[in-house]
């Protein structure tokens, strides 16, 4: 089994679901147990490979023996396989709420057991994006996100059809724009293996290729970095469990992110590859667009389109770093891809913890929190530190390396950027820890925390403060070995990428 480990990981919550379709037929706690288990195993598999994976800097897996670009081949590197069991932990966290989720209706018991089944789809394709290196297999990967997206949202919320519509339809078009950047480039270099296509796309002094399959590829990562942004999902969030779209936006959209990172710097990076002006100004406008969603957030009078608006706006961060293309720009962008996979799903988990049934959350509902739930207030107050940036959080070392490599790089107009927002951000967290320190005896104590809403929301909350304390080791061990080889202290080959020289 060890030597089988990145299959496993893949094939696991596949095989899981797959079963527990027919488990759902007879047993909602059979299926509860049967989810807890597979992902369980799943991490276990994780954990034997760490000793490989530290030894050797990366564990490439050829699917049947067959060797790219003829076979499908899977990559774990340490830093995939960190950011691995950190969606793991969010997928078995999640099932402290599934276990608790009572849906009306004479059909809600058995919906209750699909949606197990679903979320282990959807942990199984976001380990895909992780580990798989095939740009075709990756497409039908991006296909089944948004079917497994669509069908979690519909199956909890009878009300949100346009929603779910609307995310197989421009998903679809978005999978659609990704696989013509993927036959260009076949057509191109011959091959649809990423580790492949950068060493073709260099001799064979295409620049060119690279640039336009390029435009054509990045564009499928638009809808998962706006979702649940309410403008586009206007019933999503008041009408489906909180757990569920944090969830969602942890697992599916961090997952597409790190996909990104790869395509970006171990697949199109051409040497001699120089972005046109127009590419430049639009990366730019990306950024401060989704930055500027911070102010969006500030303005929300409901907790769960404010925490919505907290979560896309984060993306503008991973961003940021993948424009500085620097040692520190994308260690930055790394870091804080794993603290927002923790933070992002602990901000959602926080509001199902206070939420009282389907409907508006209302901000008014949390005044005085920090006296009525304490330990929930802490964790809150935890995730948007980390989303801020304030230490000793994982988010605020993610955004210091952000901040270091604007300054290495001198670009000012980035450096503003970021500072303006850090400096928006930090004034409205001062207005919302006092609005939740208020204290206003008319106002009703929120229910006492239960341990199973309690519990995962504390777990996340300790990983985002230890992902800060210990993140000098994290960067030397997971991060920096996963970084292009021009960025590492290690000799450089003709070609770097994933630490094969080409001749």
């Amino acid at each position: 089994m060890s030597q089988q480990g990145p299959v496993l990981l893949l094939l696991l919550p596949w095989a899981g679901a797959l079963l527990m379709l027919g488990v759902a037929l007879l047993s909602r706690r059979l299926c509860s147990l049967l989810y807890f288990l597979v992902l369980s195993l799943d991490f276990w598999v994780l954990f034997r490979s760490f000793p490989v994976l530290i030894a050797k800097g990366f564990w490439n897996y050829e699917l049947g023996g067959w060797a790219p670009p003829w076979g499908i081949e899977l990559v774990e590197t340490p830093f995939n396989a960190l950011l691995t069991g950190f969606i793991l932990v969010v997928a078995i966290l999640a099932w402290f709420y599934i276990r608790k989720l009572r849906l009306p209706g004479p059909t809600g018991a058995r919906r209750e057991r699909w949606l197990l089944s679903l979320f282990l789809f959807l942990t199984g394709t976001a380990l895909g994006f992780l580990l798989l290196r095939d740009a075709f297999s990756i497409y039908l990967l991006l296909e089944a996100l948004m079917i497994f997206w669509a069908g979690t949202i519909l199956l909890l919320n009878p009300k949100g059809a346009l929603d779910a519509f609307r995310i197989l339809l421009w998903g679809s078009a978005a999978s659609t724009v990704y696989l013509v950047g993927v036959l260009f480039l076949s057509a191109s270099a011959g091959t649809v293996q990423l580790d492949d296509l950068l060493a073709q796309l260099f001799t064979s002094k295409t620049p060119g290729v690279a640039l336009a399959a390029g435009v054509f590829m990045v564009f499928a990562w638009v809808l998962p970095s706006i979702f649940p942004a309410p403008y586009f999902f206007s019933r999503l969030l008041n009408h489906t469990p909180s757990f569920v779209t944090g969830f969602l936006v942890s697992v599916g959209a961090r997952s597409a992110g790190y996909l990104l990172f790869v395509l970006c710097f171990f697949t199109l990076n051409v040497p001699n590859l120089v972005l046109p002006l127009w590419t430049t100004l639009l990366l730019y406008l990306l950024v401060l667009l989704l930055l500027s969603l911070f102010v969006l957030a500030s303005r929300q009078r409901d907790f769960q389109h404010a925490m919505a608006y907290l979560a896309v706006a984060q993306g503008g961060y991973l961003l940021a770093g993948f424009v500085l293309g620097n040692k520190s720009g994308l260690a930055g962008s790394l870091l804080e891809l794993l603290s927002q996979t923790l933070a992002v799903s602990g901000l959602f988990f926080v509001s199902e913890s206070l939420r009282q049934g389907v409907g508006p959350q209302p901000l008014s509902r949390l005044i005085g929190m920090a006296r009525h739930r304490f330990w929930t207030w802490t964790a809150l107050m935890v995730f948007l530190a980390s989303a801020v940036g304030v230490p000793p959080t994982g988010g605020f070392f993610a955004k210091f390396y952000l901040f270091q490599g604007a300054l290495e790089k001198h670009d000012w107009a980035l450096l503003a950027i970021l500072s303006l927002a850090a400096l928006f951000n930090l004034f409205y967290l001062g207005k919302f820890t006092f609005y939740l320190c208020e204290h206003r005896s008319a106002v009703p104590d929120l229910p006492p925390p239960s341990f199973s809403s309690l519990f995962p929301i504390m777990v996340l909350a300790a990983g985002v403060l230890l992902l800060g304390v210990f993140h000098q080791e994290i960067l030397h061990t997971y991060v920096e070995p996963s970084l292009p080889r021009a960025f590492q202290n290690l000799p450089v080959p003709n070609v770097p990428f994933l630490g094969k020289a080409v001749e």
